[in-house]
């Protein structure tokens, strides 16, 4: 191989006497330079291309059209490569995918022909239409009010006439005189717009209205009888509209064509004329009768109408008149009013006395009775109603007819039929009821009868009893007899203490079991074991049960006796002593005493011995365990007198009170005498010096209770009581609230029954004391009334004793209830009492007198076969029934001989409910029908071992039988009658769906066929069948694929429509394939393996991460190190072709041996010769072998060098200054050594809050961590922090911390707690820069809209601005508290949202919520991220999304389980209050002590503003506002209205809501992806911004994501850093001590330099853009109030105002962020359209500064004057057009010698604005050309070259202008094209005949073969701004116009000098080649093809 260079031959030397080798090399032969230009390729015969195959065959359409000369709007008369119509149908062709060929003729008719599919092919036509023909117009006049018709609802139909069209269309406005309508577009459409109106005009033309006025009264005639005229009218087409009788219209119009409108209303006007003279009566007729007259359906009026001619008008039914007025011709009326008096006399009314509960029987079931009973049913009207009488209506004789038999009836059922109401006390009914209704039911079956018990609401003790005479007989005493039989049942209870129940119960039962066998009738009730309760219930035979009761007192007794128990309070420390060496003590104690002595529980806070056994026993083993441990410490013992009275305060709340004290004072123990004793003495015992602090603090708290509280009593009978604490202690509750008293009534066992006590402050108690008198005053106030009472009810009142009168005086505060004697007539029933307990008492007694009166019993007739079917199931539906409807339902008793035929069933009730019970009962009587079905339905209507047909019959509830032979269509459906039509509806639908399916079957079974080559069969098929599956499902249909080799044919079935666009789409996927840009490179066959890794997992992620196909050759290919790569992308297939070849290097590195590196004789030599010896390895020629001091080795680099460099800026080049790891380390290191640094800053209170929440978890038991109170820092974090606190005590108690673990009142503060709390936080704040690094480095969202160049800028940008966040340093590291920690877990969600784990950032979010509540500002951007991205809004996707929110739901709720379960296990939802509690506390106040900046602050600000104006106006008296104290509380404002949580959460969703929501609509609009890190930062800034009671550490939550997202997108730059600016702000308020001020100044002055320097690093934007002036004005108003807040403001007014100062600062940063939130919402949502005028608007003044010459600029005079030019031109990446490199190249002049190029990256900030190019490029081109002059000087240039224009342009200011005018160097405008429509706008188009001539006459120029000396001066214009360059000899020629500074004469000889030698400008061309191969290799990858 012959690369220049020589071979040579590595020499191997062998020492004879060592046996060792020296390997000799050479560097110049073994490591060859390469050489500087690739050897060219050797032509090949055909390239190689496993992708080219031949063109499949597609249903492509060509169209061909012409457009004649005068028809085109861009004639090609343009100089350039190409005209202005091809560009456009390039254009065209690009946006429809399809092919535009021109061709133009001699003439200069344009032929277009258009290629593609034919929708595309009808689109790319109507765009060259309307593009490339000529725009005529012509105006149509049509009548104005035709327009409305062309113009449709909001402008519809105009749209689409103009998008049929290709037309614009032009209407004049409703007040424009003119008809005109004008119309522009191509010649085509513009005659098919004005046919089309045309048309429509005519139409409208033969439509016309007629309007008659015709008064109300003659409508009637109008519409004629039954509408007959008004039918007729509208019969041909014709609209009448007449008004309603409510409107005040009285004209009727007419409208349609106008020969039936004509013809309508001459009819309709002869009708009103002839009827204008009509005369009108009124006569009088009952109102009940009007019905009558008018009819069903208003036909009695129209039938007079008919026969008479006359209207009859019936008052209205809310009118009271009686009044009926007939309308007509006098000769009619008295016709019409003789049918009118027949028709309201035509209905007569009769009644019949029935008591309603036979109602029922007369009526039968659905009213089959009643239809026998009376034939002529429909023509007579019956009405039951509820006062005993049946009511018929009807003509005299049909009313007559149905009379008599239903009186009969009614006559003969009251003899056969009673009814008999039993009382029975409602406690009493179960028992008659029986277990499952079983009793009541058997009573029914035997007597035949209908029983109805009354429900438990209605406290009702009638029972009734319906049916036969001799059945009700016998019922009623069946009944009774149960009663009495339980009455004499006896309960009663008796207290055994729970540890006895046990004993007495015995083993298995066995003790209690033969007290049960003595007596089998008593039932023995112990209690549950978890209810703690020490009551056993007996139940049974009175005699029994007392018997059952002395042997359990005396089984007590002895068990008592004997378990006598005691406890010992033990002191933990000498546990161990008393229990001795392996329990030796303890033992030798149980032995001696004969007593068991139970320790406390391992791990156990409890320090108490239980000693169990016969008492003596006991107080000996007592009285030595205290002996023991008295004589192992000095443990004393004290007692102090607390009165009595005292005592009892101390034992609120469950003796909390006493067990903090016990807790705090070293666990003493205090012992309160027992209830029953009298003594005052209480004793504390423990050690000496704890007894004295307990005894101190119990003595100063009984004084204090003792001297605010005081106690009294108030008598009140015990009848009261239950009026005096009212309905649900509502009365009561109401009086402890409003004094503060507490309320004490006498429980059941005390033996005072009327002394209520009252206990609390002395103040309050004689106030509750005198309302509680008041109240008993007025209940012993005695009054008396009486009461009506129907004799026949007393027997139920005085039933059982008069039971039922006891228990209403019980209930009724004992008054007196007195009924008549017997015998007498009186019917009064007199109550004597309070006022309020005989009102209560008389209710009692009307309700119950009122469900007396409205028993009924009724029958119902249901075969007897079907009785066994609706008491199956032991009568569940029967139950049910009776349950629902409060009714009893009885069944006859078929079994009993002589009633197997009975059919009626009896139900009894309240009337109201009784006929719905029989409704529902006889809706259970179950029917059969058929339904025909085709026999090959059978087998889809059973399914599959017959489970479609039991599921109907399960569904439905019914029985489904179908032919076993098929012999019959007929399917029987039995079941209720409900149940059974449902069945049938269902069999129906299946029966439709089966014959769809058929239809459906055939239309399924469409097939065609598609040619493809085999090559690409598995690309369809797809890896493991997926594509075609894919393919399957989306279009429902069936691909077949042959198997067969050669068979190109695929088959696919399924509908015609979706078949076919199936083959489209895998026509589309072959087209793709095709179109792929492929490479084929050559990889080692060795690294195949490695790339395609375990089953294909490498080399599939290679493939998805570069978005290409690898292909590697088949086993015994030809070239088994041939690989093919294929994408869609060029720039992703050499990206990825980069990589495989860098992994493959890796690979053969790691892998090679080192006699690879031999030539084969070597390694021949090398095998063959002995290692006898160490071998040496000799390199020479090497370069670090080389003289440095040599000059000929090392010249000197002369002055004439070109160089190219890149301007680096402080931070030096774009290459990597810093590795990931060394980044991370060394950031982190610092941070870690300066949080070090800041141990000694001043403790917040935070410290206390912290450590006391570290002492409370670590000291008190789960349930009590939420509740524990004795410090005011309680816990109010969610569990997870809770536990993270009882982490770090456990830390703390294991190094021996413990003091940072004491609960205290007071704070607690030493310098070994600050240092152990300072270094807990700095311990997290290490998972903190871990979590900062890992999104920063790994997250794949972060840098993918970013250049590659950009990444590493931009990935150490986000770690070092995350990691160094001064709000979390001032925060965590100087206030104190643990929000990196928690702000590392919100960066980790983000961190798996970005890498697509949505289930893992939602349990990573949840986890967050659990340690924190307060990250719930973000939860509503979660919402709406996961609507947009997780979930997929298709009707076809429900499953698949109802599945995923199960899992979201399962990761989410999962971490509240484990947080707050424990909780709930230990203290049930007491515990789960005492958490809710604590988090969310609403009686903080809206604002915090120092008020956030947020709304709330100018809300704050404006209400004291307005307060201090009104008052010094005395203008309303106003409350002093209270939020400017400093304090955390509630308050309210003074002026405005005040606010509460509810409102600002309102407000809070609203705006959250309101803004996300418009991200997603704005984003979803302009196609961007949604991130995360935006609906982050509108969700929190909504709460920070609104929410309720915010703090200003909360703005953490806002700096976070806003500083992510600012990385991924540059713009919002200036954002984040105001926002940065407002955060500092509003923390400076937490520090304030000298030290800590010039701290925080510091760390958010460094941290400002730090984010400024490397986001203008990051981004290379001017340093403007970054701080705009705005932000900077406004920082400096915050400063120099901060200064004055801090030094000045005490100094000058001492202690006033003291919060004025924090509220200045809060107003000030509260503006500021509202500012920021605008600005947001402005740069996010404002449409572009707003900022591109305001660019237009500032483009156009600047200029008008540069025509006028106002920029200064350096003087260039002549030619002399200049000696480096410079060329500028900027290129975009493709990947981001926001991203652009800058290219400066500097020439010697007029030699033309490079001297430099130099490059960088800027961002394009503004949109592209046609014809204002300069508004985008201009600024960052001569910003760029500053910084590089700056920086070397010595490169200044005289001249800068444009690639555009100067001042030959539209509005004499071109690129070149602005340039120039912005560096203040002079400029040229080169351009290498010029457009006919710049050059028409520019000179004018009254000018356009000259520039055509001009141009023809270039053009033979331009054909010539000589060139033109000089330049051609575009003349057309004076003066001349362009002159032409280089033009003929075929050349194109060069456009030359001056920029600013410079005259057009030395620009053009400038020009000519530079284009000497040239074609082209070369400094404009370096710097375009430079900045377009920077970007291919720094943004868009390496490409060989410059774009």
């Amino acid at each position: 191989m012959d690369n220049g260079h020589i071979e040579e031959t590595n020499i191997v030397e062998i020492d004879p006497a060592t046996g060792g080798a020296t390997l000799s090399f050479s560097y110049a032969s073994d490591f060859p330079t390469l050489p500087e230009t690739a050897p060219a390729a050797a032509p090949t015969a055909k390239q190689t291309n496993v992708w080219s195959r031949p063109a499949l065959s597609k249903t492509d359409v060509i169209i061909t059209f012409h457009l004649a000369s005068d028809e085109r709007s861009n004639k090609v008369k343009s100089f350039g490569n190409t005209s202005e119509e091809s560009k456009k149908a390039q254009l065209i062709a690009s946006a429809t995918k399809t092919r535009i060929e021109l061709s133009e003729s001699k003439d200069g008719e344009l032929t277009v022909v258009v290629k593609g599919e034919r929708a595309k092919v009808e689109d790319a036509r109507a765009r060259i239409i309307r593009d490339l023909q000529t725009q005529a117009s012509r105006d149509v006049d049509i009548p104005k009010e035709h327009h409305g018709r062309l113009i449709g609802k909001e402008g519809a139909l105009l749209r689409n006439l103009e998008a049929e069209t290709n037309c614009r269309i032009q209407i004049p406005k409703r007040d424009d005189p003119s008809s005109k309508i004008t119309i522009t577009g191509p010649r085509e459409g513009i005659m098919r717009a004005a046919k089309h109106i045309l048309d429509v005009s005519e139409h409208e033309s033969k439509l016309a209205t007629e309007h008659i006025v015709c008064p109300k009264n003659l409508v009637p005639f109008v519409r004629g009888p039954h509408n007959e005229i008004y039918d007729r009218l509208t019969a041909t087409g014709v609209k009448v509209n007449i008004p309603p009788p409510t409107a005040t219209n009285e004209v009727i119009s007419v409208t349609g064509e106008k020969e039936g409108v004509l013809r309508a209303a001459a009819e309709i006007r002869k009708i009103v004329e002839s009827k204008k003279n009509v005369t009108s009566i009124q006569v009088q007729v009952a109102r009940t009768q009007h019905r009558y007259i008018i009819g069903q359906a208003r036909s009695g009026i129209h039938e007079i109408l008919a026969k008479t001619g006359v209207v009859v008008e019936v008052p209205s039914e809310e009118s009271k008149s009686d009044q009926v007025t007939l309308i007509g011709d006098a000769n009619d009326l008295a016709k019409a009013l003789t049918l009118v008096i027949e028709r309201a006399s035509s209905v007569v009314t009769q009644s019949i006395a029935c008591p309603q509960w036979l109602h029922k029987h007369l009526i039968g079931p659905k009213g089959a009775t009643l239809a026998t009973l009376v034939p002529n049913r429909n023509n007579v009207q019956i009405e039951f109603d509820n006062s005993n009488h049946i009511f018929l209506e009807g003509s005299p004789e049909e009313v007559k007819a149905a009379f008599e038999p239903l009186n009969k009836e009614v006559a003969r059922l009251q003899m056969e039929l009673a009814i008999e109401k039993v009382k029975v006390h409602p406690s009493l009914h179960r028992h008659v009821i029986g277990r499952g209704g079983s009793l009541i039911s058997k009573i029914k079956e035997q007597a035949g009868v209908q029983i109805t018990i009354p429900s438990e609401e209605t406290n009702s003790d009638e029972i009734v009893v319906e049916g036969k005479k001799d059945g009700v007989k016998k019922a009623v005493a069946e009944i009774r007899s149960i009663v009495t039989k339980i009455e004499n049942e006896k309960s009663r209870d008796i207290i055994i203490p729970q540890r006895l129940h046990k004993l007495i119960i015995g083993t298995k039962g066995s003790g209690v079991q033969v007290i049960r066998d003595s007596h089998p009738n008593v039932s023995i009730m112990f209690p549950d074991a978890k209810s703690k309760s020490d009551v056993v219930n007996i139940r049974g035979d009175k005699a029994e049960v007392d018997a059952v009761f002395k042997k359990l007192t005396v089984l007590s007794k002895e068990f008592a006796e004997n378990n006598y128990q005691q406890t010992v309070a033990i002191f933990k420390e000498f546990l161990k002593h008393i229990v001795g060496k392996g329990g030796a003590t303890i033992r030798k104690l149980r032995d001696e005493t004969e007593t068991r002595i139970d320790l406390p529980e391992s791990g156990s806070d409890d320090g108490k011995i239980t000693v169990t056994g016969k008492q003596a026993n006991v107080e000996k083993a007592v009285a030595q365990l205290n002996k023991i441990q008295e004589e192992l410490a000095n443990v004393a013992e004290e007692s102090i007198d607390i009165p009595q009275k005292v005592q009892n305060r101390f034992f609120g709340n469950g003796r909390r009170l006493i067990s903090d004290i016990e807790e705090e004072c070293g666990g003493v123990h205090i012992r309160f005498p027992s209830e029953k004793s009298e003594s005052t003495k209480v004793t504390i015992r423990g050690p000496a010096g704890d007894v004295t602090k307990a005894v101190g603090l119990i003595s100063a708290l009984a004084k204090d209770k003792e001297e605010n509280y005081v106690e009294d009593t108030v008598k009140a009978k015990a009848e009261f009581h239950r009026f005096l604490i009212g309905k649900g202690g509502s009365k009561i509750a109401k009086l402890r609230d409003t004094l503060n008293v507490r309320i004490m009534f006498p429980n059941e066992g005390d033996a005072e029954k009327e002394t209520i006590h009252l206990l609390g402050k002395k103040d309050d108690v004689p106030k509750a004391k005198a309302a509680l008198e008041e109240a008993i005053k007025h209940l012993s106030e005695t009054v008396d009334i009486k009461i009506t009472v129907d004799p026949k009810y007393y027997k139920n009142f005085l039933a059982r004793g008069a039971a039922l009168i006891k228990e209403i005086q019980d209930q009724n505060g004992g008054v007196v209830i007195s009924f008549p004697k017997n015998g007498s007539d009186s019917n009064e029933v007199s109550i004597r009492g309070s006022k309020q307990c005989v009102e209560a008492a008389r209710a009692r007694i009307e309700d119950t007198v009122e469900d007396y009166e409205k028993q009924i019993t009724d029958t119902v007739s249901i075969p007897a076969q079907f009785h066994r079917g609706l008491l199956a199931g032991r009568g569940a539906k029967i139950h049910e029934l009776q349950s629902k409807y409060n009714v009893s339902v009885r069944f006859p008793n078929n079994r009993d001989e002589g009633a197997e035929s009975s059919d009626e069933v009896i139900i009894s009730g309240r009337d109201t409910k009784v006929e719905e019970a029989k409704e529902a009962l006889l809706a259970l009587v179950p029917i059969s029908k058929v339904i025909q079905l085709p026999v090959d339905m059978h087998r889809s209507i059973i399914g599959r071992g017959g489970e479609t047909v039991r599921k109907l019959m399960q569904d439905y509830d019914v029985n489904i039988s179908i032919p076993k032979d098929n012999s019959s269509e007929d399917i029987t459906v039995t079941g209720q009658v409900d149940n059974v039509e449902q069945a049938l509806e269902a069999l129906r639908g299946k029966l439709a769906e089966y014959e769809a399916q058929a239809e459906d079957r055939k239309l399924k079974q469409w097939s065609m066929t598609i040619n493809v080559p085999t090559d690409y069969h598995q690309k369809i098929i797809g890896q493991r069948g997926a594509t075609i599956t894919a393919l399957k499902e989306k279009y429902g249909v069936n691909i077949n694929v042959p198997r067969e080799d050669g068979n190109e044919a695929i088959t696919i079935v399924g509908y015609e429509e979706k078949a076919k666009e199936c083959a489209a789409a895998i026509e589309e996927m072959i087209s793709d394939l095709r179109s792929m840009f492929t490479q084929e490179i050559t990889l080692d066959s060795r690294y195949h393996p490695r790339l395609i890794g375990t089953r294909g997992k490498n080399l599939k992620k290679v493939m998805d991460d570069y978005h290409v196909e690898i292909r590697l050759p088949r086993q015994g290919a030809e070239d088994p190190n041939l690989v093919i790569v294929a994408g869609k992308d060029e720039n992703d297939v050499y990206d990825c072709i980069d990589h495989l070849r860098s992994e493959e290097e890796t690979f053969l590195l790691d892998n090679v041996e080192r006699t690879q590196y031999m030539s084969p004789r070597q390694q021949e030599s090398h095998n063959a010769r002995p290692q006898s010896g160490p071998v040496t390895v000799q390199m020479k020629g090497a370069p670090w072998q080389l003289d440095i001091g040599s000059s000929e080795q090392f010249p000197d680099m002369g002055p004439s060098a070109t160089t190219t460099a890149a301007v680096g800026g402080a931070w030096g080049s774009s290459r990597r200054w810093m590795g990931e790891i060394p980044c991370i380390l060394s950031i982190g290191a610092i941070l870690i050594a300066f949080k070090c640094l800041l141990i000694p800053s001043y403790t917040s209170t935070d410290f206390e809050v912290h450590r006391n929440w570290m002492a409370v978890t670590w000291n008190r038991p789960l349930k009590a961590w939420y509740t524990e109170s004795t410090s005011e820092w309680t816990l109010d974090y969610p569990p997870f922090f809770a536990y993270f606190e009882w982490t770090l005590a456990y830390v703390a108690h294991t190094i021996g911390f413990d003091e940072c673990l004491q609960i205290s009142m007071t704070p607690i503060m030493s310098p070994r707690i600050l240092v152990f709390q300072r270094l807990s936080v700095i311990a997290t704040d290490i998972f903190y820069i871990a979590i900062c690094a890992l999104y920063a480095f790994k997250s794949p969202r972060l840098v993918a809209g970013i250049p590659k160049k950009m990444r590493k800028n931009a990935q150490e940008a986000c770690f070092i601005l995350l990691a160094t966040l001064q709000a979390l340093l001032i925060c965590d590291s100087v206030h104190f508290q643990y929000n990196s920690m928690l702000t590392a877990f919100f960066i980790l969600s983000m961190y798996f949202l970005d890498c697509g784990m949505f289930l893992l950032a939602a349990l990573t979010f949840s986890v967050l919520l659990n340690f924190k509540h307060i990250y719930v500002y973000y939860a509503l951007g979660y919402v709406f991220f996961y609507l947009v991205n997780y979930f997929e809004f298709s009707v076809a996707k429900f499953l698949r999304n109802f599945s995923k929110a199960i899992s979201l739901a399962i990761f989410l709720l999962l971490p509240f389980a484990f947080s707050i379960f424990p909780f709930f296990h230990v203290a049930g939802a007491e515990g789960l209050q005492n958490i809710a509690t604590r988090l969310f506390p609403v009686s903080r106040g809206l604002t915090h002590a120092f008020w956030a900046p947020n709304f709330w602050a100018l809300y704050n600000f404006a209400d004291l503003i307005l307060y201090r104006v009104l008052s010094n106006l005395n203008i309303g008296k106003f409350e002093a506002p209270t939020y400017t104290s400093g304090l955390v509380q509630e308050y309210s404002h003074s002026v405005l209205p005040s606010v509460n949580p509810i409102g600002t959460l309102f407000l809070v969703v609203i705006a959250s809501v309101i803004v996300l929501t418009g991200l997603v609509i704005r984003w979803r609009k302009v196609s961007r992806p949604v991130d995360f890190s935006l609906f982050a930062v509108f969700s929190a800034l909504s709460f920070f911004y609104f929410g309720y009671h915010v703090h200003e550490k909360a703005i953490i939550l806002i700096t976070v994501p806003m500083t992510i997202f600012a990385i991924k997108d540059p713009k919002y730059h200036s954002h984040l850093i105001h926002l940065s600016c407002v955060a500092s702000f509003s923390l400076f308020p937490l520090l304030f001590t000298p030290f800590e001020v010039l701290l925080k100044y510091a760390i958010c002055v460094a941290y400002f330099f730090i984010q400024l320097t490397f986001l203008k690093r990051y981004t290379r934007m001017p340093l403007g853009d970054l701080l705009p002036w705005r932000h900077v004005a406004s920082w400096a108003v915050l400063a120099i109030v901060e200064i004055y807040n801090t030094f000045l403001h005490k100094w000058l007014l001492s202690d006033r105002l003291p919060f004025a100062p924090l509220m200045v600062i809060s107003v000030l940063t509260s503006i500021e962020l509202t500012s920021f939130f605008g600005s947001l919402i402005w740069t996010t949502f404002a449409d572009g359209i707003i900022e591109i005028s305001w660019q237009k608007a500032t483009c156009r003044l600047r200029e008008q500064l540069i025509r006028d010459m106002t920029y200064s600029v350096q003087t260039v005079e002549d030619e002399q004057d200049v000696q480096i030019v410079a060329g500028v031109d900027t290129s975009a990446s493709s990947s981001n057009p926001d991203m652009v490199y800058v290219s400066v190249s500097f020439w010697k002049y007029p030699g033309l010698q490079h001297l430099a190029t130099i490059s960088d990256t800027r961002i394009l900030r503004l949109p592209y604005i046609p014809q204002y190019l300069a508004v985008r490029e201009a600024e960052v081109v001569a910003d760029f050309v500053r910084t590089v002059i700056a920086e070397r000087s010595e490169l200044r240039p005289d001249v800068i070259l444009c690639d555009g224009f100067g001042r030959f342009h539209s509005r004499s200011c071109g690129m070149a202008c602005h340039v120039g005018a912005l560096t203040g160097i002079p400029s040229i405008g080169i351009a290498k094209n010029l457009a006919l429509h710049d050059v028409y706008e520019t000179v004018g188009i009254d000018k356009k005949s000259k520039v055509d001539q001009f141009v023809d006459s270039c053009r033979e120029i331009y054909k010539s073969n000589k060139p033109v000396p000089g330049f051609i001066p575009f003349d057309i214009v004076e003066p001349v701004k362009l002159n032409i360059l280089r033009m003929g000899g075929s050349m194109s020629g060069v456009f030359v116009s001056a920029g600013y500074g410079i005259d057009l004469d030395l620009a053009t000889t400038i020009s000519s000098k530079i284009l000497l030698n040239n074609t082209t400008c070369e400094p404009i061309r370096a710097a375009d080649l430079e900045s377009r191969r920077l970007v291919r290799e720094n943004f868009d990858g390496n490409r060989d093809k410059i774009e």
